[in-house]
């Protein structure tokens, strides 16, 4: 462990990523219903993605750059066919798209359904990255996130694209080597990269 210390590197990148993508996701809990004896919350959630080129020292973003959706977002678990076209008709009438998928959490768990609903309409706003991203497959990118949920098929893995992760969900070293993370200055990477 004294071994650990962060690694400066040195030089200048081939290729330095010239596109940004990231994403945006607001969301609130809209309604609930009931399907078979117990409530189902709705997520109500406006999604977006962008797109910024540098352009010598500038950020633009490109005309065609961006993309929004409006969803609604729910656990169809035990759902009639008939309920699922009802909300799908009132969510389209009003602009919105309806996203309903089966869940593998038990649809009596209030927050955990409500929290796995989230889940889908995070996934629309990745969609919309990962449109964005793959629309120039030549053009290195660093895109927020990670790149495993974007970079999907074998093509899109060979892209020149970095993710990049603002926060550690999950620590993988002991206390001590974990603080040295966070000492690390801008190019610097770590003995285990």
């Amino acid at each position: 462990a004294w071994e650990w210390q962060p690694i400066a590197t040195s030089g200048e990148p081939v290729r330095p990523p010239t596109r940004f993508i990231d994403g945006s996701l607001h969301s609130r809990t809209f309604g609930v219903i009931r399907v078979g004896g117990s409530l189902r919350p709705l997520i109500l959630a406006s999604v977006g993605a962008a797109e910024l080129r540098l352009e010598g020292k500038n950020l633009r973003r490109p005309e065609d750059g961006w993309r929004t959706d409006c969803v609604l977002c729910v656990a169809s678990n035990d759902m009639s066919t008939e309920l699922s076209l009802e909300l799908a008709q009132l969510a389209s009438s009003c602009n919105i798209r309806l996203v309903a998928r089966e869940s593998d959490i038990a649809a009596h768990d209030f927050e955990l359904i409500r929290r796995r609903a989230w889940d889908y309409a995070k996934g629309e706003m990745e969609k919309l990255e990962r449109d964005l991203l793959l629309r120039d497959p030549e053009t290195p990118a660093l895109a927020d996130g990670l790149l495993e949920r974007r970079l999907v098929t074998i093509e899109s893995q060979r892209q020149p694209a970095v993710g990049m992760v603002k926060q550690v969900l999950r620590h993988y070293l002991p206390a001590p080597l974990t603080a040295m993370l966070y000492e690390l200055g801008p190019g610097d990477r770590t003995p285990a990269f």
